[in-house]
């Protein structure tokens, strides 16, 4: 995606999740969970992916299955991309233009992460 678009995307979902949004779809235990384990994969993505850089993230609701979903923004030169995890480990989205070689890093370190 062109850096431009991303851009406006970004600022699209830029402001935080709030917290009393967030608790009218989950206990306040559970949003707790969720949210040490987006920061935990994302402290981790940032110290495992060196070719990409890790820019920005944004927390959104999934309201299907009543968790917290987070978008993690890479870019590499002028071109920005995105990948939605889950509390589980799971991509739960992400940007259809992504870099193979970004997605296959991004799986890989899911798996590491899942198997410990």
């Amino acid at each position: 995606m062109r850096k431009e678009d991303a851009d406006l995307v970004k600022a699209e979902y830029s402001e935080s999740t709030s917290s009393e949004l967030v608790l009218e779809f989950m206990e306040k235990e559970d949003m707790h969970k969720n949210e040490f384990v987006l920061d935990f994969v994302e402290t981790h993505l940032k110290a495992s992916i060196f070719d990409y850089s890790l820019d920005d993230t944004c927390t959104l609701i999934d309201d299907e299955n009543c968790c917290l979903v987070r978008t993690y923004w890479f870019s590499k030169g002028m071109i920005d991309t995105f990948i939605c995890i889950n509390p589980d480990g799971q991509i739960a989205g992400m940007d259809p233009e992504i870099p193979m070689r970004l997605l296959s890093q991004v799986a890989t370190e899911l798996g590491k992460l899942l198997q410990e």
